[in-house]
């Protein structure tokens, strides 16, 4: 299946470069608070939007791990991304929670999970996407996890080439953690009455 638009993801020093040209109408930010200062990274708009968050796979104390609600809000922003928008999302290496919101919103446009994972690999060789966003993406669009399934398909291809997701689960052990995690999940938010 084709792109419901057209998509770039990169990391944060191309990304700079891109801001200056005007071209991307759609952009999406996802930093840690430092990387944020470090590169005096603000919002330019309503077409970009920043969002501070660590790259990391659970919570842990002194870091601010990418949550539910901010995948509540980027779904918001992009639910009405159409064909003519050009899309920007990057991270800080662009690997990583780039890649994985990259996939959350082609699924969100329609594009299957295996297909979303597809499409964004083949433009950022060597991605490894955060589980913690895939997680909650597959949580909040009511994926029942076939976007999970996919990522551990996927993975299991990869023959070692995934280095950055910290720690690395078995597939046993990412379907656990993935119930775990809707059960958790269920009790705080009704997912299922969601209009994205």
């Amino acid at each position: 299946m084709q792109s419901p638009f057209s998509l770039e993801v990169c990391d944060i020093l191309t990304a700079r470069q891109r801001l200056q040209t005007n071209f991307h109408t759609k952009i999406i930010s996802l930093l840690s608070p430092q990387q944020a200062s470090e590169f005096e990274f603000t919002s330019q708009g309503s077409h970009h939007k920043l969002w501070l968050m660590d790259d990391v796979t659970f919570s842990a104390p002194g870091s601010r791990a990418p949550s539910a609600s901010q995948i509540l809000e980027i779904l918001e922003f992009s639910k009405t991304f159409q064909s003519s928008d050009r899309v920007l999302i990057h991270c800080y290496a662009g690997v990583s929670r780039s890649t994985a919101v990259a996939i959350g919103l082609l699924c969100q446009h329609g594009m299957h999970p295996s297909d979303s994972i597809s499409a964004v690999d083949k433009q950022c060789l060597g991605m490894d996407p955060n589980e913690l966003i895939l997680r909650h993406f597959d949580a909040v669009l009511g994926l029942k996890l076939s976007l999970l399934d996919s990522y551990k398909s996927w993975a299991s291809q990869q023959n070692g080439r995934l280095m950055n997701t910290v720690p690395k689960h078995s597939g046993a052990e990412l379907e656990r953690n993935a119930r775990e995690y809707y059960s958790q999940m269920s009790q705080r938010v009704a997912f299922t009455k969601l209009d994205l």
